[in-house]
């Protein structure tokens, strides 16, 4: 990429032909095919930036949503569901099954 070749000094903007530059640059002054590259740096860094945001963003809410499924694997499982339709059954004849009661202070 010739950004990153410039940026790096492996290559120099003033020593290339116009028929090595992007088509974008062709047409260009010097200076602002410099202004140009510029611009496009910066935007690729906004964009490194966003993207580095994003990541962490999605990497907690995956943490987030791997710690509910967590808390709701039991309620999920099979035994989880036997145990609820038991709940519901024993609750048609007023008999608390498997539950645990909170104390009121």
């Amino acid at each position: 990429d010739l950004l990153t070749n410039i940026k790096k000094g492996t290559v120099k903007l003033e020593q290339l032909k116009k028929e090595e530059l992007p088509e974008e640059l062709r047409n260009l002054t010097l200076e602002q095919q410099k202004e140009y590259l510029d611009k496009l740096d910066q935007r690729r860094q906004e964009l490194s930036r966003r993207a580095l945001e994003l990541d962490q963003k999605r990497r907690s809410y995956i943490a987030e949503k791997l710690k509910e499924d967590a808390k709701n694997a039991a309620r999920d499982s099979f035994d989880g569901q036997v145990l609820n339709i038991l709940q519901q059954q024993a609750g048609r004849a007023n008999i608390r099954y498997g539950t645990q009661e909170k104390k009121k202070e």
